[in-house]
């Protein structure tokens, strides 16, 4: 064989090599980042500061974090002041008029993840967050099921605690009776 031809299958072997290398550590790299993981369901925290529960069931889909929050009053005598609070009154005056006047309800929740030190990795507000009404016509539960990619793979998969922050007025037997009144 001449020179100059050995050179071309010496060089084309190197590359058809390195083509498939590449190809074989970007496998390996989106097996690891894109592979779905099984449903996690993590202690439900009470948040005795506003009187309600907090539940969260995750699991890694498609390149995100996706979730199950719900939300529900820590006593069943605070139905009727967690009613009022997940369906607030219909805004009123300029606000009825022009709903972007109105003041949005004070109601919101961010999921934080922490890993084994405590240290917070990552964190997901909690959108597309709605009233789930029982057979009573109450609001037994606030609920949101949606996606994010505010975490990355490793950050959620090295995920070993949970909180969440809020902006959630406190249930209390006296609210529900104030609304009452109201």
């Amino acid at each position: 064989m001449r020179p100059w031809k050995r050179l071309v299958v010496i060089g084309l072997s190197i590359g058809a090599g390195i083509s498939v290398l590449l190809a074989l550590i970007g496998g390996i790299y989106w097996w690891i980042e894109v592979r779905p993981t099984p449903p996690k369901t993590w202690p439900v925290l009470d948040i005795e500061a506003i009187g309600v529960h907090a539940s969260l069931v995750t699991r890694w889909h498609e390149g995100r974090v996706e979730y199950q929050f719900r939300v529900w009053p820590l006593d069943p005598s605070l139905a009727e002041a967690f009613d009022k609070v997940a369906n607030p009154n219909p805004p009123t005056g300029a606000g009825a008029m022009f709903p972007w006047l109105a003041k949005p309800p004070d109601r919101s929740f961010t999921v934080h993840f922490y890993d084994s030190s405590d240290f917070e990795i990552c964190n997901i507000p909690m959108v597309g967050l709605h009233p789930q009404v029982s057979g009573t016509g109450l609001t037994d539960a606030m609920v949101a099921n949606d996606r994010s990619s505010s975490c990355s793979s490793s950050e959620y998969r090295n995920s070993q605690k949970w909180n969440i922050s809020y902006q959630f007025p406190k249930l209390t037997a006296e609210s529900a009776e104030q609304e009452r009144r109201e």
